[in-house]
C-alpha cells in the first residue's frame, strides 16, 4: 500500500455555504472519501470489513484549518495511517493547494465494530493487518473538547436525510446541525479548530437534547460571534457527541 494517499478535488457549488466557502461538514465528508478509498487500495475497505461482519465507524476527529477552500478551488487531500494501539486506529489528513500550501490538517481516530454486537474489536482477531507512517506534521489528537459552561438548549429530531449506510446519523451531519444553531457560521466566520468526541451512534427518529455554550475572544471584540463554542449532544440513549469549535 502507498503509505501516503493523495487524491484531487474541484470544491463545487453544492459543498459550498452561501459565503461561497467549503462546508465544514462538506470538509469531512472528504476526509472520510479519501480514508475509504485508501482502505480500498490497502484491501481492507468496506467489501472486505463487511464480509467480515464489521463497519469502521469514528471515534475522534480533530481539524486545524488555516483557511477554507473557496468554490471552484483545486484542493489536494493527502491521507496516511499513524498506526493505533488496541481496538483505535490513527489517520492523519492534509489538505493543501496544488502549489503545496496547507489549508488544513487533521486527524481522525477510527474503530472497527461489530455489526450485530456494536461493540468494537481487535483487527488481528479477524486477520486485518494495518501499515502506519509518521511524517512529523501530524496534529496531536490527545485533546479532548474542551467544556465550557453551556447555556443555551435546543431539541432536534434526526431524519432520515441524516441517515447513512450504517443505519446511524452521518458524523459529518453533526457539523451542519452545529452550524445550523450557533451564530459564527451564520455571521460568515470560518471555523479554525473543530474537535468531536463522538460516543453513542444516534439513529433515525432520536430525539437530541442539545447543550452549548460560547466562551467570546477578548482579542476580537469587533466581532461579536468569534471564539470558542462548546456543543453536547445526548438522548435516552446515551452521549451521542461532545464538539469544542473555535471561529
Amino acid at each position: 500500500m502507498t503509505s501516503i494517499f493523495s487524491r484531487n478535488f474541484n470544491i463545487p457549488i453544492i459543498d459550498v455555504n452561501k459565503y461561497m466557502r467549503l462546508r465544514t461538514s462538506r470538509m469531512f465528508s472528504i476526509l472520510h472519501l479519501v480514508s475509504t478509498d485508501h482502505l480500498n487500495i490497502a484491501g481492507t475497505g468496506t467489501d472486505v470489513t463487511l464480509g467480515k461482519g464489521l463497519i469502521w465507524v469514528l471515534i475522534k476527529q480533530r481539524a486545524e484549518i488555516k483557511r477554507m477552500p473557496k468554490r471552484d478551488e483545486e484542493i489536494v487531500v493527502k491521507t496516511w495511517p499513524t498506526g493505533g494501539r488496541h481496538k483505535l486506529l490513527h489517520r492523519h489528513y492534509s489538505i493543501e493547494t496544488p502549489e503545496g500550501e496547507t489549508l488544513i490538517n487533521a486527524g481522525a481516530v477510527w474503530s472497527l465494530i461489530d455489526i450485530k454486537t456494536r461493540s468494537m474489536i481487535i483487527p488481528s482477531d479477524y486477520d486485518l493487518m494495518f501499515d502506519s507512517v509518521n511524517t512529523g506534521n501530524e496534529i496531536s489528537m490527545r485533546p479532548n473538547p474542551k467544556s465550557i459552561e453551556t447555556t443555551h438548549h435546543t431539541e432536534f429530531t434526526v431524519p432520515f436525510s441524516y441517515i447513512d449506510s450504517n443505519r446511524h446519523m452521518n458524523s459529518a451531519l453533526c457539523l451542519d446541525l452545529v452550524e445550523d444553531i450557533i451564530p459564527a457560521a451564520k455571521e460568515g466566520l470560518s471555523p479554525k479548530m473543530i474537535n468531536i468526541r463522538y460516543q453513542t451512534e444516534a439513529l433515525e427518529g432520536t430525539v437530541l437534547n442539545i447543550s452549548w455554550g460560547h466562551l467570546s475572544d477578548e482579542t476580537k471584540s469587533e466581532i461579536p460571534h468569534a471564539g470558542t463554542y462548546y456543543m453536547t449532544c445526548d438522548s435516552a440513549s446515551g452521549n451521542h457527541f461532545k464538539i469544542q469549535a473555535e471561529y
